[in-house]
């Protein structure tokens, strides 16, 4: 029901808007930005509150909070620089934690809106190094991560040959 949608995106942007803001962890900012893509239903004011509130908080986000949020703003085509800025920022030097399933999310999340940017761009170069250094992992990959993975290096332009011979 729409209406409802709304009425949860309303209360829930009151609530970002406040003190209590600071009070939020990263699975709840997560979760909800992904239970509205889930539903396909836009809300920018609330999807802009969720931005802003990460980017407080964004020292507290797991791998998995980072891929469930990135993802979330890539299935809504809800572009925020800042904070995919903010994201690859933060995933750079964590990179190894991410299990598949994540960094393929994550990366699918960033080139669903075309993200780009410096921090953008190194992390798509560190993720490709990261790859090359632990080809061996790939194997136990599950292959619809691969496909992902690879989805969304191709769209964000950011493959070539070597790496499609690695995953391939």
């Amino acid at each position: 029901d729409p209406k409802l949608w709304d009425d949860v995106a309303k209360e829930a942007i009151l609530k970002l808007s406040t003190t209590i803001s600071i009070h939020l962890e990263a699975p709840d900012l997560a979760i909800l930005a992904n239970a509205f893509a889930r539903m396909k239903h836009h809300h920018p004011d609330l999807f802009d509150q969720i931005a802003f509130s990460a980017q407080l908080i964004i020292g507290s986000f797991q791998p998995q909070n980072l891929a469930i949020l990135a993802n979330a703003f890539g299935k809504m085509d809800y572009s925020h620089p800042e904070l995919f800025e903010t994201i690859a920022l933060k995933s750079l030097p964590i990179i190894s934690d991410f299990k598949p399933q994540e960094l393929a999310n994550l990366l699918s999340g960033f080139a669903r809106i075309g993200a780009a940017g410096k921090e953008v761009s190194n992390l798509f170069s560190a993720t490709k190094d990261w790859l090359k250094q632990n080809r061996g992992l790939l194997s136990r990959w599950e292959e619809r991560n691969l496909v992902e993975l690879m989805y969304a290096f191709l769209k964000a332009r950011k493959t070539d040959l070597k790496l499609l011979e690695l995953v391939g």
